[in-house]
């Protein structure tokens, strides 16, 4: 009974160019038999829901590709870069009220593709990490750039690792005072607070895949005029919004909407992924399956009990750092990490002065590579 159970499994058929003659099978005149071949695919975090079956890679948790062993289908998927890390608001030297801007989200790529037996490679990049010292790091005076996401299809697709954000110290202490490499990616990095309006912002640059539209994601936003607070990161969505005003940061860009919802998605997980990735990531990605949100500027106001720190971008941001003054915070306070898996950007952080708290800059969220088709 296998090979009747094999024969009529519901797969798609494929022609093997045998005929049925009068006798049975021949080469003769006849109608064309299709011999059912099962597909059958293997990687990443593997499970199936509402009449499709899904395999999640995300960095840290998985190091295998996407193998098909037999069939071909046609597939949906999603490709986001890690997203870059946020600024940091110290500048070294005492000066008070400063604020790094978010940082911008890895780049964002979707389509479908036909898959057959063979194997397609999978990377998924690594976040930029939040700058935690104004006078150090790979790139002083910035956070650190995301990491590229590649499958490796036919046609390779690439999300680009996100834009770090600015740190304040990129203004002073002898620093840049024009946008840096670093800023552009996916989606650009935000700018970092300043008594100079309309600095420059971190930009999206096209996708190196070539695959139309090349677009990735969009730009970072620009700090206040007045010093105090910073821009927030580029979404996959959506531009990172500028600093209303010197006591609030400007949110991360928006992410954008899949076809992987969080809520519907978290409770298949294999324990290794959910336990990793936790109901952090599934609120993240919500019903819509957002992903790529940008950092949000922070702040560091000095009176205004109203002030608000960059609110994060929907799809994984991390919000922009800086709390209301008050005792022992004086307005101090670090960006929020990005959401894992999302490729979301870090918060801006924030600092009221160079000895009184950390204004480290939120780190970016790994990237991740999503496959859907149906079961």
């Amino acid at each position: 009974m296998g090979i009747f159970n094999e024969f009529f499994k519901k797969e798609k058929p494929v022609f093997t160019g045998i005929t049925r003659g009068v006798g049975g099978f021949g080469f003769g005149a006849g109608a064309a038999t299709a011999v059912e071949v099962p597909f059958s695919a293997t990687g990443g975090a593997k499970m199936e829901s509402g009449g499709y079956v899904y395999h999640l890679f995300f960095n840290g948790f998985t190091s295998d590709n996407f193998v098909v062993d037999s069939g071909s289908t046609a597939i949906t998927y999603v490709v986001v870069g890690g997203g870059g890390g946020g600024g940091n608001g110290l500048t070294g030297n005492n000066s008070n009220h400063h604020a790094g801007g978010g940082g911008g989200a890895g780049g964002y790529r979707t389509g479908t593709s036909t898959v057959s037996a063979g194997t397609y490679p999978v990377t998924c990049g690594t976040g930029g990490a939040g700058n935690d010292d104004p006078r150090s790091g790979p790139s002083p005076g910035f956070g650190a750039k995301g990491n590229d996401s590649t499958l490796g299809l036919s046609s390779p697709v690439v999300g680009s690792g996100g834009g770090a954000g600015e740190n304040r110290s990129a203004r002073n202490n002898g620093g840049k005072a024009d946008v840096s490499p670093v800023m552009n990616g996916g989606s650009g990095g935000g700018a970092a607070s300043s008594p100079t309006s309309n600095r420059p912002v971190g930009n999206t640059v096209a996708s190196p895949d070539g695959i139309s539209p090349t677009t990735q994601g969009f730009n970072g936003g620009r700090q206040s005029g007045d010093g105090s607070a910073a821009g927030g990161g580029g979404g996959a969505a959506g531009i990172g919004q500028n600093a209303p005003n010197d006591q609030t940061g400007g949110p991360g860009g928006n992410g954008a909407p899949t076809v992987f919802p969080g809520p519907g998605l978290y409770p298949l997980l294999p324990s290794p992924f959910s336990n990793g990735l936790g109901n952090a990531w599934k609120n993240a990605l919500t019903a819509n399956g957002l992903v790529g949100g940008g950092g949000g500027g922070g702040t560091s106001g000095s009176s205004d009990s109203s002030q608000d720190s960059g609110h994060a971008g929907p799809g994984g941001g991390g919000a922009g750092g800086g709390n209301p003054p008050g005792p022992g915070n004086n307005g101090t306070g670090p960006g929020d990490d990005a959401i894992g898996g999302t490729g979301g950007g870090g918060g801006g952080g924030a600092s009221y002065s160079y000895g009184n708290g950390s204004g480290d800059g939120g780190d970016g969220a790994p990237g991740c590579i999503m496959i859907r088709y149906s079961a």
